[in-house]
């Protein structure tokens, strides 16, 4: 199987984790712990009796999905072979660096949970502050600001209906979901992540589609790089 078909089945992959992800966090870990007027110790409460799903919740959204990720991000390298050097680079970078902080903000959070889970044991006070601190430092990876993945679907938007780009179609879906993850850099459009999101799952339904269309039919330069 070659780089676009695997890219292809990496990007339904992502948008199925999205939908497992949401389905997840709304029916099994939100009852309690996203209820706005538990204390921030009830939620950590929560948390911390359903640990183990926490866990595995935040590996499966964040790791798993960080190197699906990769997967993708060298596909549509292979894919966009014919634009230039720089803006290639430019669209590797981010979709890498995006993969990167998503995989380190899954296992901040997952080992975090872990260390705050016995210190809670102990001293319940100081579990709370640095689990505030840690769920600070994860949402500034990428558990809450979405700017690095908001800006690689832009870059990507930009290229729509050049030879070796997107479709056109992909590309205007692109453009808003793109900017909706940008705005979660401003804290008052923080909630816009949950519309990045939720666009996502569309979005990367549609790539998967196209890329594993058009596996057969990569570029000459992209395949010759591949062989």
């Amino acid at each position: 199987m070659g780089w676009q078909r695997s890219g292809a089945l990496a990007a339904i992959a992502m948008a199925l984790i999205y939908l497992l992800g949401f389905a997840v966090l709304l029916g099994v870990l939100t009852p309690q712990a996203g209820d706005p007027s538990a204390t921030p110790a009830g939620r950590l409460d929560f948390m911390l009796q359903h640990r183990l799903a926490f866990q595995l919740w935040l590996l499966m959204l964040y790791v798993v999905f960080g190197l699906l990720l990769v997967v993708l991000q060298i596909a549509l390298q292979q894919r966009l072979s014919t634009v230039s050097v720089p803006r290639l680079q430019w669209i590797g970078a981010l979709g890498m660096i995006w993969a990167g902080l998503l995989i380190g903000s899954g296992m901040l959070a997952s080992v975090g949970l872990q260390v705050v889970g016995e210190l809670h044991e102990a001293d319940p006070d100081r579990a709370l502050l640095a689990w505030t601190v840690i769920a600070a430092v994860q949402d500034g990876l990428g558990g809450g600001v979405e700017v690095v993945g908001g800006l690689w679907m832009i870059s990507l938007a930009m290229l729509g209906g050049r030879p070796g780009g997107l479709p056109r179609g992909l590309a205007w879906l692109a453009w808003p979901v793109g900017v909706c993850g940008v705005l979660t850099l401003i804290p008052p459009l923080a909630e816009l992540g949950a519309v990045f999101g939720l666009g996502q799952i569309l979005w990367f339904l549609l790539l998967g589609v196209v890329l594993w269309r058009e596996g057969d039919d990569a570029p000459a330069g992209a395949a010759d790089g591949a062989s």
